[in-house]
């Protein structure tokens, strides 16, 4: 009898030692969700759930559970188990990038039209605004069309894709 108490109480000891490994081992197990909480707080994310519904936001904290992000009108929170997948947002947009295209390029515009003018007399013959104004115009055009055609290509970068 007594050995049989003390052959129950060996048993039952090495299986709650075992228990927690075996937690954390379940805990680790997805190695795609420690590359979710390696991102730091503030990474501009989208968040897709299973149901095809889309938040975009940036991370404020990443749990086994979780993922807590600020959108534009709420904080949200979304179980891990409902993520269908999660992109980094690199923050470029076609409004932007157009506009950062027309700027650069009416400034080039304006650099070739100096060269032009320089190169070709210096304007004494009162053409010299015109040739301004259209290398102006030109480069504006041109820089905002590569700016619209950067900006239509986005990147974004997959993190996490559930199973």
């Amino acid at each position: 009898m007594r050995v049989s108490r003390l052959l129950v109480f060996f048993v039952a000891v090495t299986l709650l030692q075992n228990l927690p490994s075996a937690q954390a081992r379940q805990k680790n197990s997805d190695p795609a969700w420690s590359a979710v909480q390696a991102l730091q707080a503030g990474t501009a994310v989208t968040v897709k759930d299973k149901t095809r519904r889309s938040s975009r936001g940036r991370i404020v904290t990443v749990t086994d559970r979780a993922i807590t992000i600020v959108g534009n009108k709420a904080t949200i929170v979304i179980d891990r188990q409902s993520i269908a997948k999660i992109v980094i947002d690199n923050g470029r947009s076609v409004g932007r990038s157009t506009m950062i295209g027309a700027g650069v390029g009416a400034g080039s515009g304006a650099a070739v039209g100096a060269v032009i003018i320089a190169a070709f007399g210096g304007g004494e013959d009162g053409t010299g605004p015109a040739v301004m104004t259209i290398s102006t115009v030109l480069g504006a055009i041109a820089g905002t069309a590569a700016g619209a055609l950067g900006g239509l290509f986005r990147q974004r970068t997959l993190v996490y894709e559930s199973r």
